[in-house]
């Protein structure tokens, strides 16, 4: 950060200064070099590349197969899976575990780059929910008042989870998230909240889902742009990489970095 005086207050001899003059600083933030960030002590999703709706329609094409997470180092059990969100089945259910096996894989935490890959699970389109925890839950079981009940309690604590919403669907993952929530404050068995973000709908399906430096907010990446968790969109040249759309597995992801000017005013 450069500081520079350009005026200041006018003073006589007297050491008499006029107090109506103000100090004008010009400010400039310089794209620096990307430096690793030390993982969060939570362990999240970091990054995953969903794939894309195959032409003609039919089984979605893969993706980047793993999942790739970020967490402290040394040795977590996790299990990843999915949610079938699809606006046009009504009834939400458990629709993909990875390890297909239902037994948690244990990773180890790169201790440098806080970086960790597993399997990812199948993902249905347009819309899911890819969700990170202890345990597993079994394939095809309704996320309904009996998983909240039965299963859930089985499958804590919950990491991490991502909601990918369509245009259709978008209010009731937040409703079925909030849910989830409520029912892990209700119970003794479980923390308070359940981490997860709803994506907003920015016209198709993204193809990338990343965390900024592997352990900060959420952008996702749809038809080559890049948006926020706010759906706002995002110039690729505020990162510091000149690929901030394409996965970077086993490296941290890219950051975002400021180049903005300023001249604000400081009062006197």
């Amino acid at each position: 950060l450069a500081l520079g005086v350009i005026s200041g207050q006018k003073c006589n001899e007297s050491n008499e200064c006029d107090s109506n003059s103000h100090l004008h600083v010009a400010t400039k933030v310089a794209k620096v070099a990307k430096v690793a960030k030390v993982a969060k002590a939570a362990i999240q999703i970091s990054e995953f590349q969903p794939g894309s709706p195959p032409t003609p329609p039919g089984p979605p094409v893969p993706g980047f197969p793993l999942v790739e997470l970020s967490g402290p180092p040394g040795d977590s059990q996790v299990c990843v899976w999915s949610i079938n969100t699809d606006g046009g089945n009504p009834q939400l259910f458990v629709d993909s575990v990875a390890p297909p096996t239902g037994i948690p894989t244990t990773v180890s935490f790169d201790p440098i780059t806080g970086l960790a890959e597993v399997p990812g699970p199948e993902l249905a389109f347009p819309s899911f929910t890819i969700v990170l925890s202890f345990g597993c839950p079994p394939v095809g079981y309704p996320v309904d008042q009996s998983f909240l009940a039965a299963i859930l309690p089985n499958i804590l604590p919950i990491h991490d989870s991502i909601w990918v919403p369509n245009a259709a669907t978008a209010t009731e993952l937040q409703d079925v998230l909030n849910d989830i929530r409520a029912a892990v404050a209700a119970a003794t068995f479980a923390p308070d909240t359940v981490p997860g973000s709803v994506l907003p709908y920015n016209g198709a399906s993204p193809s990338l889902v990343f965390r900024e430096g592997s352990t900060g907010p959420l952008f996702q990446v749809v038809n080559g742009a890049i948006f926020d968790a706010d759906g706002n969109s995002v110039d690729p040249g505020d990162f510091d990489s000149p690929s901030p759309d394409q996965p970077t597995p086993d490296l941290i992801n890219p950051s975002l970095v400021s180049g903005a000017t300023g001249d604000p005013h400081i009062h006197t």
